[in-house]
Order: C-alpha cells, then structure tokens, then sequence
C-alpha cells in the first residue's frame, strides 16, 4: 500500500489541527460528555471531506501543477470517481451521526459546515477563486466549525468570553490558510486560478499572515488579564512571538518555513489548549 499518496489524499494532519480545536471548544465549556466523542469523529469526517473534495474539483488545475506528488487523483493514483464516493460517504456519515447523536444546534452546525465544503470548491459558487471570502471560508471551516460543535454539544448557553476566545483560532486558521495559499501561487497562475494570493502576491499574503497571529495575540492577552485563561497561555504567547519573528525572516520560498513553523505551532498551541483549563 502507498501510504505516502493515502496521506496526501486524506491529510491527516489536519485531524490534529481540528481536533486541538475541538478540544479547546471542549475545555471552554465546562462540562464532559461522551456525546464529544462522536463530535469529535465528525470533526475529523469533516476536515478529510474538505481535502477530498477539493482534490475531486480541482483535478484538471492539479494536474499542471510541478507538485503533483501533492495531489494523488491529479496523479491518477486514486481515481476521480472513488473521490466522489468517499467524499459522498463522509457527509453523510456526518449528517447521519449529527442526525442520531446530537442536539439541533449542532446538526444544524454540521449541515452549513458541509454546505461550506462543498461550495468551497464547486462550481458554480467555488469560494476558493473569490479573493478574501476564501480566507473567511477556510478560518470559519477550520478554527471556528470544530470549536462551536463542542460547545454547542454541551447545550450550555454561550458567554461573551467563549466567543471571545473562539477568535484565536479562527485568526490562527486564516493565517495558515493564507500561508499554505501563497505555496500554491505560481500553480494557481499557471491554472488559472484566480485566489487572493494571485492578486495580492507573496510579500503582502505574508504581512496579513502575520497580522491575523498578533490579532490572536490581542485576544489571548485581554483574556488572560481576565482572568478567562491560566497563566500558560503567557508562554502561548511567547511562541506567538516566535512565529512573527518566523514571518519577518521568511523568504521568497515560503516552504522552507514550514518545518520550523509547525513546531512552533504544535508546542503553542499545546500550551494555549492547556491555558483554556480552570484550576
């Protein structure tokens, strides 16, 4: 079995970054349930489909690209229409579950979150060639669907300091969405694809990728003088510090960042879902 293009296909790891933030939905709740555990699964569902999907839509722009090895149906190793019926699979399955399992503010939850995934990439609407609503796109399907899916199973009614403190990662999100973009710049031309990285270019995607983390920086500060989060997310904040001095460092080959980059995030954004713990 090629686990090197099962990977590319599915991503997994996207299924750390999504569950880290379901987690965090989790802990700002207050309460545990095993009903999170399906939850949980759903997150996961979701963020496959969103690559999955996305590989279906965009097989003849990927199939230009020089990094093919990245885009396994383009490549034909998997075909377009064993795409389709995962894909298929895995929204219904996430419905299905939201269905059997979970409250109405939650299905109602994972029904807009597979609109969004589907209109991301498919024509005629494809949000991904609409410079800007991508970015809210992908920072509301990525930091915001897992994090209000666990707070919305806990049937607790929100604070203004849970919504507060669902900003960071929706603004983390829309900073890495707006970094792995600027990758793809030279293959969105070349395809034709219109995205904001395409009109804007790298040294200005790579100065609002900045700007969205000291955003959450703000947000992490005012929270914890609140007294909302512990005193980790101080040292959270210290690996916030360290991406922006990344940022400025980064070059024109912005791949090269992305090593030391996710080692940062990883410890980050360990330290900040443990700032969300009450003691």
């Amino acid at each position: 079995m090629d686990l090197n293009k099962w990977n590319h296909f599915i991503r997994p790891n996207l299924w750390a970054f999504g569950l880290g933030i379901f987690l965090i939905g989790v802990l700002a709740s207050g309460i545990f349930t095993s009903i999170y555990f399906i939850g949980a699964l759903i997150a996961v569902m979701l963020c496959t489909v969103s690559i999955t999907l996305n590989h279906y839509y965009d097989y003849e722009t990927d199939r230009k690209s020089k990094q093919l090895y990245r885009f396994p149906v383009a490549a034909g190793k998997i075909s377009k229409q064993v795409t389709l019926w995962v894909s298929l699979f895995l929204m219904t399955i996430t419905i299905l579950l939201s269905v059997l399992f979970l409250n109405i503010q939650s299905l109602i939850l994972v029904l807009i979150a597979n609109l969004m995934v589907y209109s991301y990439s498919a024509p005629p609407i494809r949000i991904k060639e609409r410079p800007y609503l991508d970015w809210i796109y992908n920072g509301t399907a990525y930091g915001c669907i897992p994090y209000y899916l666990a707070l919305f199973i806990s049937g607790f009614p929100l604070s203004i300091e849970q919504h507060l403190l669902g900003l960071v990662p929706l603004f983390i999100a829309t900073s890495g969405h707006i970094l792995l973009q600027v990758r793809d710049i030279k293959d969105d031309k070349k395809g034709r694809v219109k995205t904001t990285s395409t009109r804007l270019g790298i040294k200005t995607m790579k100065n609002i990728s900045g700007a969205f983390v000291a955003l959450a920086g703000l947000v992490i500060v005012y929270l914890t003088l609140l007294g909302f989060l512990n005193f980790l997310a101080w040292v959270a904040l210290l690996c916030g510090a360290f991406v922006m001095i990344v940022h400025k460092k980064m070059k024109k080959d912005v791949t090269k960042s992305y090593l030391k980059l996710q080692l940062i995030y990883v410890i980050g954004g360990i330290l900040f879902i443990l700032s969300v713990i009450r003691f």
